[in-house]
């Protein structure tokens, strides 16, 4: 998990497409773009019922191709509902490369990042133990509450 900041409970099922015809999008031949050091935020997948389906590392703030590469490779068909604070760019970016893919997803921001919430001061390694630990902890407490 540390060595890719990448931890999801669903398998990839594909590759993130490459799209030659897009000026600058041939240079993401990675899923996600770990560098020591560098630290933009932790994208977290939760399902409707605030079970989290995973998470992973971003190396810039608001990374479209981290949030399009994750749905992408993991998810069959898209979620109905993306709520991330870059939305505004994610829905144009994803339809641009995936518009089947996502023809009935809605990208929508919600209102703890509308309000431009500072960013977290841990270090990269302590920020995933961190989140791993958390989301392990949320997901068992809200499994027990469900049954």
């Amino acid at each position: 998990m540390t060595c890719t900041g990448c931890f999801y409970s669903l398998p990839p099922i594909r590759h993130r497409p490459i799209y030659p015809s897009i000026p600058g999008d041939s240079k993401k031949t990675r899923l996600f773009a770990w560098r020591a050091g560098a630290y933009g935020g932790i994208m977290v997948a939760w399902c409707m019922h605030s079970v989290c389906y995973g998470f992973h590392h971003m190396p810039t703030s608001e990374g479209r191709n981290d949030v399009f590469s994750a749905m992408v490779t993991r998810w069959p068909i898209a979620p109905e509902q993306v709520v991330y604070d870059f939305a505004c760019a994610l829905g144009p970016y994803c339809m641009l490369r995936e518009p089947e893919f996502f023809k009935n997803t809605l990208f929508a921001i919600d209102d703890f990042h509308a309000k431009d919430h500072t960013k977290s001061i841990c270090c990269q390694d302590r920020a995933i133990i961190f989140t791993k630990v958390f989301l392990s902890v949320w997901n068992r407490r809200r499994i027990l509450n469900l049954g």
